[in-house]
């Protein structure tokens, strides 16, 4: 490896570890390695592969085989090798201890007694060095990939410049801030759109886009008359040499890229389209399960693969930033772990989305949220791949169809098939239900991705998203009781909490349940009787000649343990009503102006809307916050749902809970 032959999945020995520091990135590993013969410290380990050390997989001892690898040469002529693949082959505690008496490898001197099989040179050919016969500047980097890849070219190894000369193509990997000269080629597998920005710096504007080969991943950003040269140039998907840039270290805050630096365009930046490199690979991801989700912390940016379980409407919100409108789609997505999580897509991803289908979605660079619980927000620098044709997308994707359906919607065809998918993937692992699986009577079973309790009863799916509203309102899981909620003291915290419940209305109050609001389309403020005719909005700074009614409703509701005072807007109070506040203000306005007999109608119609809406039972999703007034604080609670009660559904988490509490007695 060390003198430049070019060397087939070597099988070495690790003898020692040691991690070096490097600031604010990840660790890096150095490896001393055996062959048995020699042993070499200039193995480094990728970043991608910290975890086999940090498993204590990679120990000391244990015996690796090296798929791929990358040999680096620094200015002061020293080589590095980069351990790209590697699989262990034995552990340490298989081997037992150090192989042969190897001895330290003399870069100088070469081998001293070769480990090659019989047949092979002990020492190689002499080897020319192209494009540097004058020995002026390290040596190219050389990437060596496996050599059982049947049918696939190689990648390009130099790119011919307008001069004529060749310039030396280096994998993603080898980039570091002391290179000056380098080609890379790549494919682009996101192209962010132009983005301006303006500060007391100055105005700008970016575009950044990611660039893969079989090496890694890095993310390249062009600034001003760069954007505007090549943004046009560069398109998704294809593959281009990348010639010349300034390397940085990157903001992890920003991007999910596997890289510890980034790329700046220069005015010396070229990219060269390249038509013979159709091997390289597409987007790279690092999926994180949706159960690790919540554990998760706030604003990382991470991968994630799930099936399109339910999705909502698109709706409209204004960016306060900029007075501009944005489109918005909640998302609801599973995986394998039995989790449900809400993914929100913008703009034209939101538009564009179709998940009729249930398709399989993956996502690179999604931000972590915590509002209420964990949620996903789709960046614009994200990549999202519908149905990506990949090994998890089938196993998800069979998993669902086959094991989740048969289980949650099963037509009697899948019953043998899910029974033999069961004996198949978990053989000796007795019985399932009442026939494929026997446990201790007080554990939760995991099978398949889904979750039994000690009876063989299924439990659904579980969100940790406060999913609100949309076909999966119903999946969120922060279910509680009234009681449950105010012992917990939910709202005391700095931020609002939210908790679904099943109510009953056992009071109303129709005292000031209505008032006069603004006309226009996007203002609900109450406005001001002028006593002329029109009507004062200090919100709008306009009088109008008309308002409208909205409603602000009071109301009490009780569960068998406790009651709470809710309020309750103008969707939430429509519904509960049975009427929309057009027509409730026109009874009350015909009470105003008109007497007798007809009054006492128009009072008793009122009445019995109200009387019809008590004791009515719900399910209602609550707001609670603690506020401040007149130097009271309070808890406030306001319902920003509220919806028929499923009481299929209700009922299984009643017999969830009534198991989990048998149980814990």
């Amino acid at each position: 490896i060390m003198q430049g032959e070019d060397v087939s999945k070597p099988v070495l020995q690790v003898i020692n570890t040691r991690a070096i520091a490097t600031g604010t990135g990840p660790p890096r590993y150095r490896v001393l390695m055996s062959d048995g013969v020699n042993t070499l410290s200039s193995f480094m380990l990728a970043t991608q592969l910290n975890s086999l050390v940090e498993q204590e997989r990679l120990s000391a001892r244990c015996i690796c085989q090296v798929n791929r690898f990358i040999v680096n040469s620094l200015k002061d002529g020293r080589r590095v090798v980069i351990l790209m693949d590697v699989n262990v082959m034995q552990t340490a505690d298989q081997v037992g201890g150090t192989i042969g008496n190897p001895q330290p490898y003399n870069e100088g001197q070469g081998q001293q007694r070769s480990a090659a099989p019989a047949g092979n040179p002990a020492a190689s050919k002499p080897q020319q060095q192209n494009g540097n016969l004058s020995g002026a500047g390290p040596a190219a980097p050389k990437y060596h990939a496996p050599s059982n890849q049947f049918g696939k070219a190689s990648a390009p190894s130099a790119l011919k410049t307008p001069g004529g000369s060749q310039a030396k193509v280096v994998p993603i990997a080898s980039l570091n801030p002391y290179q000056s000269k380098w080609t890379i080629c790549a494919r682009v597998t996101q192209k962010g759109q132009i983005r301006t920005w303006s500060n007391s710096r100055g105005e700008g504007k970016l575009f950044s886009i990611e660039l893969v080969d079989e090496s890694g991943e890095i993310r390249a950003t062009a600034f001003n008359d760069q954007a505007d040269k090549f943004f046009p140039l560069i398109e998704l998907n294809k593959v281009y040499y990348f010639t010349k840039g300034n390397l940085k270290t990157a903001n992890k805050q920003y991007t999910a890229v596997k890289n510890d630096y980034e790329i700046t365009f220069t005015n010396e930046t070229s990219v060269v389209p390249c038509d013979d490199a159709q091997h390289l690979p597409s987007v790279q991801f690092d999926f994180v399960s949706i159960s690790d989700l919540e554990n998760t912390p706030k604003d990382s940016i991470v991968d994630v693969i799930g099936i399109c379980k339910s999705y909502e409407d698109v709706t409209k919100i204004t960016v306060k930033a900029n007075n501009r409108e944005v489109s918005k789609r909640n998302v609801h997505l599973m995986d394998t772990s039995g989790k449900l999580v809400t993914v929100t897509l913008w703009g034209n991803e939101a538009e564009q989305f179709d998940g009729s289908r249930q398709p399989v979605i993956a996502i690179k660079g999604a931000r972590v949220s915590d509002f209420g619980g964990r949620s996903l927000s789709v960046l614009s620098s994200s990549t999202v791949v519908i149905n990506p044709d990949s090994p998890e997308a089938f196993k998800l994707r069979g998993w669902y169809e086959y094991v989740y359906v048969a289980l949650f919607q099963p037509p009697a065809e899948y019953l043998f098939l899910f029974c033999f998918l069961v004996l198949e993937q978990c053989p000796g692992r007795l019985s399932f239900l009442s026939f494929c699986m026997v446990c201790s009577p007080k554990i939760e079973v995991h099978l398949c991705g889904c979750r039994f309790d000690s009876e063989g009863q299924l439990l659904e799916c579980a969100s940790i998203s406060d999913v609100r509203g949309g076909p999966a309102a119903g999946a969120n899981t922060n279910w509680k009781t009234l009681f449950e909620a105010k012992s917990e003291n939910l709202g005391q915290g700095d931020k609002a909490d939210y908790f679904s419940c099943v109510g009953t209305i056992v009071h109303l109050r129709k005292e000031n349940c209505m008032y006069q609001a603004c006309p226009s389309q996007d203002c609900n403020k109450k406005v001001i009787d002028q006593q002329n005719g029109l009507y004062r909005c200090e919100k709008c700074d306009r009088e109008f000649p008309n308002f409208k009614y909205r409603l602000l409703l009071l109301v009490t509701i009780a569960d068998c343990l406790e009651y709470q005072w809710v309020t309750c807007f103008q969707d939430s109070a429509e519904f509960i009503l049975g009427q929309n506040a057009a027509f409730l203000g026109e009874l009350k306005e015909k009470v105003k102006h008109f007497v007798c007999i007809f009054v006492s109608r128009q009072e008793q119609a009122f009445e019995e809307v109200f009387q019809n809406a008590n004791f009515n039972t719900y399910e209602f999703r609550i707001r609670v916050k603690l506020e401040t007034y007149n130097d009271e604080s309070r808890i406030k609670a306001t319902a920003m749902d509220v919806k028929p009660v499923n009481y299929r559904e209700y009922s299984k988490r009643l017999i969830a809970n009534i198991r989990r509490n048998a149980q814990l007695g």
